[in-house]
């Protein structure tokens, strides 16, 4: 038997998150140590995301918050094109694994955990919710920057 803890994912089971939508992230930091607006660690999470196709990002102490637009490429991998098209898990590596070797970098404490395992995403589903989410992104800095998941939760219920 094994004691290895599994986790039950909190993806949708039967969605294709390489499919053209926009997404609505959030990334905690582990442990939720408050450590992104340290003066040093600010303008390398800020670069991490500029190669990336995110949008709205707001950095709190202990959290990212952004939108992710995936585009259809399939007609650019028909022409020959190298590369399949990115899924949301692949831009959100992308992003954690940047800012995290940076940070460590800078910190000099290499491997040591940055983010959190997982993050939470909502699929975008039309225009009102795209609105009520960069309301809420805009937002969400001006509020208080507690560890509790009420604000989040409470976004998600005004969708």
């Amino acid at each position: 038997m094994s004691t290895l803890y599994s986790r039950r994912s909190i993806r949708l089971q039967d969605y294709d998150y390489s499919t053209p939508a926009a997404y609505f992230v959030t990334i905690y930091t582990h442990s939720r140590r408050p450590l992104l607006l340290d003066q040093g660690n600010r303008p390398t999470v800020d670069a991490s995301w500029n190669s990336l196709p995110l949008h709205f990002p707001t950095v709190q102490l202990d959290r990212v918050h952004f939108i992710v637009f995936l585009t259809d490429s399939s007609e650019a991998v028909s022409q020959g094109a190298p590369r399949r098209a990115p899924t949301l898990a692949d831009v959100v590596r992308a992003f954690k694994g940047n800012a995290a070797r940076e940070i460590n970098r800078l910190r000099r404490t290499p491997g040591q955990p940055v983010c959190q395992r997982n993050y939470y995403e909502h699929i975008v589903r039309n225009e009102r919710e795209l609105e009520n989410i960069r309301e809420y992104i805009h937002n969400n800095p001006l509020g208080p920057h507690s560890h509790e998941e009420d604000n989040l939760a409470l976004a998600w219920e005004q969708l």
